[in-house]
């Protein structure tokens, strides 16, 4: 009988007594194994059989614990899949379940599992910590022993079960936790791994829960090929960033697929293109439709959204083979969507616009009790933000209020209005962020979510609800139980990760027991996890007697009268509070952890600021209409999304981007420019013609030419009127200008769009100004003064040409004889002669 009432089975020796023909078939059976993975085989032992599963690779981007296999925390050659259920009771013991696989590659058989209990509970986070870091397994009781009848080689993994009556597990306190040591040992006596966990204890429930709330970020991945230029390019980057198989159809599948509440944190750019809006904060120039995000496509503002597809009962219920497989399946239309009109398969755009309108659909809540709270646009890097950056236009448009989630995650019975959250990725409060952050939101964020041990002002963790001097709420996460949360989708975690937030919250249950308190836990931004995984993880939380699982709002309500948060002066560096040993997570992580430098660096905000506006003045200038998606429009919402947090983690490809959106600025002002030129100016007052050369594909629209000589010579008369130049075309543009003096005037050309806003780079013109000056004019009206004074002069003295003496005589008029009309003689009949004058007449 061993030392926890448990007898041990008998030991085993199987391969003295497998038979040949046993052994042959184990054999075969371990290689069809190493060939089919995945397909399940079994051992065959002496008298009995094991179930024998694959072991896979883990699956790329879950968060591993990272622990090298010498290290004291590593578990070796051990999983632990469930302790079951996770508080004991006097009258329930518990089961514990896992697998023993080789992770080191060795093959070894017969392996012993035994668990063992220490001889004192844990009540203070110093005693779970070092229980953690170098537990010894031997200093306790042993409650439960088995020995697998099996051999264990890379491809095999073999389950194993242990039940532990209650009275080995019975406390004399009324609740707490237990440390558990379980022990892997191959048949020749070497540890082959090491699991130290806990497991709660409740005789009678006296404290007072703690509110639980739970964040979920639904954020985009760091990939700049969501903001490519290439249609099908972009397609398949949303259709992996957002598709039914995506990292974050994963994170919706097992966070819906609990009974808790959820509060979401969303990103709206998962949405698509942002339009960049005006400064009233409306939908002008907004894309307010999820099918609007193609090139070609229309919307009307204003005008309500299309109808998203409603997600199908698979994509909402965990308990579908979607949920187990970690794929979400895609939605299928519901009644209100507008029948199809495509034949063949849909285009690139179309592809990518119903690959974001499916993710919308599924992520709309399921239950009442999950709420949405809307992240800045591109999920702005808040904690970069610094004195001065509130009055950037890429802030303002990332803070602008998120209508585009109110609209398209509105319900036709329940349209709502979305909270605003304030999320900075460390979590730090210095001195004057309050006041940053209140003018970067103009009106400040409904919830503003800070770390707790960044306002921590004693020794005692402090509650989650929380409010600034100027009257911010904030709730505050709790940095230990996010810590553990982080590997709750980690399927080869999930047990550790369950028992180890059992304990943790039991101990922060102990600091305060008979007063209600609030906490937060937030996943991490970019987690991915095994559906089902985190849905057994969020509903062991459920079934923890001592937590309550509350909404977010609940927090946020009790922040308005919460205590006043403690802004830090100065800030203290982050590498230094990962270095205090004392903010070690179990699992040896960091709590602090060397979160990545921002990409928003002295200048990058500013310099980003200016290219946006370059490329709005381009998009205003630009005869296309306000309601279509051109190319330019892409490359607005690109110089938000260069603002965002989640390059923190990809800085390759923020400079990638970046240099992108530099190229595209730069042949935008190399395509609309006033063509150089050399010219005479002969005169006081005159037009300058000025050349506009439009080599874009499109028109533009109400470009002004505007004039600026760099001397005194000349100066500009009047404003040049604004044109419009055709596609690929010039045009020339009158300018009226005023000549003060001869010589050489260098004249700085520019222009601007319909607003105003400067397009493109300066030119240069040179103007030789020779203007006639006053001095012609003086010696003109001299000259004709001089001219009229010796006319007059010599018309005073011109002698008469008559002398005096001389008469002459008149001229008088010659009478004309008068006139006599001719005489008409008589016509003549024909046939007769006429009568000769004389009177005869012919015989």
């Amino acid at each position: 009988m061993s030392r926890g009432g448990v007898p041990p089975p008998a030991r085993l020796t199987p391969r003295a007594r497998l038979t040949p023909r046993a052994r042959l078939a184990q054999i075969v059976l371990t290689l069809l194994t190493l060939v089919l993975i995945g397909v399940p085989a079994h051992a065959a032992g002496a008298g009995s059989t094991l179930a024998v599963t694959s072991a896979g690779s883990p699956r790329d981007g879950i968060p591993h614990r990272g622990l090298s296999p010498t290290d004291p925390r590593s578990p070796g050659d051990l999983v632990l899949t469930a302790v079951t259920p996770p508080t004991a009771t006097p009258t329930a013991g518990v089961t514990i379940t896992g697998s023993v696989r080789s992770a080191s590659g060795a093959t070894f058989a017969d392996p012993t599992i035994r668990v063992v209990r220490a001889r004192s509970g844990l009540s203070t986070q110093e005693a779970l910590d070092a229980w953690l870091d170098a537990g010894d397994s031997s200093a306790g009781t042993e409650v439960a022993r088995t020995q697998l009848r099996a051999t264990v080689s890379p491809p095999v993994v073999v389950p194993f079960s242990l039940t532990i009556p209650p009275d080995a597990l019975r406390l004399t306190r009324s609740y707490g936790v237990l440390p558990l040591a379980i022990e892997l040992t191959s048949a020749d006596g070497e540890r082959r791994g090491l699991i130290r966990t806990f497991v709660g204890w409740q005789r009678a429930p006296e404290f007072t829960p703690i509110d639980l709330a739970v964040v979920v970020p639904i954020t985009l991945d760091a990939d700049p090929t969501l903001h490519s230029q290439d249609p099908a390019a972009r397609a398949a980057a949303w259709t992996a960033a957002t598709g039914p198989s995506s990292r974050l159809a994963r994170l919706v599948a097992g966070a819906r697929g609990s009974t808790i509440p959820i509060a979401y944190a969303v990103d709206p750019a998962v949405l698509g293109p942002v339009r960049v809006a005006g400064s009233d904060g409306t939908s002008a120039g907004k894309s307010t439709s999820l099918g609007s995000a193609t090139d070609s496509s229309t919307s009307t503002p204003g005008a309500p959204p299309t109808p998203a597809p409603a997600a199908t009962p698979a994509a909402t219920s965990a308990a579908t083979p979607a949920g187990a497989t970690g794929v979400m399946p895609a939605p299928t239309p519901g009644p209100s969507a507008p029948p199809s009109t495509t034949v063949g398969p849909p285009t690139a755009a179309e592809s990518e616009s119903n690959v974001r309108a499916g993710f919308v659909a599924a992520l709309k809540p399921i239950s009442g009790k999950s709420t949405i709270w809307a992240l800045p646009e591109a999920d702005l890097d808040l904690a970069a933000l610094g004195p001065g950056d509130a009055g950037s236009t890429v802030v303002q448009e990332a803070l602008l209020p998120a209508t585009r989630l109110d609209t398209a995650l509105a319900s036709d019975l329940t349209p709502r209005t979305i909270p605003r959250l304030a999320w900075p990725i460390d979590g730090l409060f210095p001195e004057g962020f309050d006041a940053r952050l209140r003018a970067a939101y103009r009106t400040g964020p409904d919830l503003l979510l800070l770390s707790s041990a960044a306002t921590r002002t004693g020794e005692l963790t402090p509650s989650a609800p929380a409010r600034t001097a100027e009257g911010t709420p904030v709730a505050r996460w709790d940095d230990r139980l996010s810590e553990i949360a982080a590997s709750a989708g980690e399927p080869t975690l999930t047990g550790e990760t369950i028992q180890r937030f059992v304990a943790q919250s039991m101990v922060l249950l102990s600091e305060r027991p008979s007063i209600r308190r609030q906490a937060v836990v937030t996943l991490p931004r970019g987690i991915d996890v095994d559906p089902e995984s985190l849905t057994r993880f969020l509903q062991a939380l459920a079934s923890t007697s001592w937590l309550t699982p509350v909404g977010l709002d609940a927090v946020a309500s009790q922040a308005v009268t919460g205590e006043i948060a403690i802004a830090e002066t100065p800030a203290q560096d982050l590498t230094s509070r990962a270095a205090n040993s004392a903010l070690l997570g179990p699992t040896g992580v960091a709590i602090w952890p060397s979160v990545p430098p921002s990409m928003l660096a002295t200048g990058v905000l500013p310099a980003l600021t200016e290219r946006q506006a370059v490329l709005l003045s381009f998009r205003e200038a630009q005869a296309i209409s306000p309601t279509t998606i051109a190319p330019i429009d892409r490359w607005l919402d690109t110089t938000i999304a260069l603002g965002s947090v989640r390059w923190r983690d990809n800085p390759g490809g923020h400079r990638n981007l970046t240099t992108e959106v530099d190229h595209q600025v730069g042949d935008l002002a190399a395509s609309l420019t006033i063509v150089p030129q050399t010219t005479n100016f002969l005169a006081d007052e005159g037009v300058l013609l000025v050349t506009v050369s439009n080599d874009l594909d499109v028109p533009v629209v109400g470009v002004t030419v505007h004039l600026a000589p760099t001397n005194g010579r000349m100066s500009v008369s009047e404003q040049a009127p604004s044109v419009s130049v055709a596609a690929k075309s010039k045009a020339s543009v009158p300018v009226r200008m005023i000549a003060v003096a001869q010589g050489l005037v260098p004249i700085e050309a520019w222009l601007t769009g319909p607003t105003g806003t400067r397009l493109g780079n300066s030119t240069m013109i040179e103007v030789r100004a020779a203007p006639p000056g006053a001095w012609l004019y003086v010696v003109s009206a001299a000259v004709l003064a001089g001219m009229l004074i010796v006319g007059v002069w010599r018309a005073a003295r011109r002698p008469s040409r008559v002398p005096d003496s001389v008469v002459l005589d008149p001229v008088l008029p010659t009478p004309e004889p008068p006139y006599v009309e001719p005489a008409v003689e008589p016509a003549v009949e024909p046939g007769r002669a006429a009568n000769p004058p004389d009177g005869s007449h012919s015989g």
